[in-house]
């Protein structure tokens, strides 16, 4: 977690539009999986919003990372990016969020594809885990 911490505070002070794509990615990765830690989460969610406000984050991880945080606190999500397996076992969903109808919206405000898109991309990327 250490680490974590410190790569975090490195990424954000140092974040500029010469870093690679992939340095980027893979730190919002790291960030965006540290379930056990919202906290921390939420802490990486309020400088992101900020670094993006000013064009030095990503909007599209900063709507990944605000749902993840969302739903790890029990709340509605807002972007519809964090997905569950349907009841049958057959297809991915999102996980419940704020007017559901309004997900590609907001999505498309982001620079998101829409939520049937990104249904179809999670089935056949996931297509492992349906029946």
């Amino acid at each position: 977690m250490r680490f974590v911490l410190w790569l975090h505070r490195i990424h954000i002070s140092r974040t500029t539009s010469a870093q690679p794509d992939t340095t980027i990615q893979y730190t919002h990765i790291l960030m965006q999986h540290q379930d056990l830690h919202p906290e921390f989460q939420e802490e990486v969610l309020i400088k992101m919003k900020e670094e993006a406000d000013k064009g030095k984050a990503s909007i599209i991880n900063y709507a990944y990372l605000l749902d993840r945080v969302k739903v790890n606190t029990g709340q509605l999500q807002v972007y519809g990016t964090q997905m569950i397996l349907n009841s049958q076992k057959t297809s991915y969903e999102p996980e419940p969020g704020v007017k559901p109808d309004k997900f590609n919206e907001r999505r498309r405000s982001v620079g998101l594809d829409t939520i049937e898109s990104y249904t179809e991309t999670m089935n056949s990327r996931y297509f492992g885990t349906l029946k």
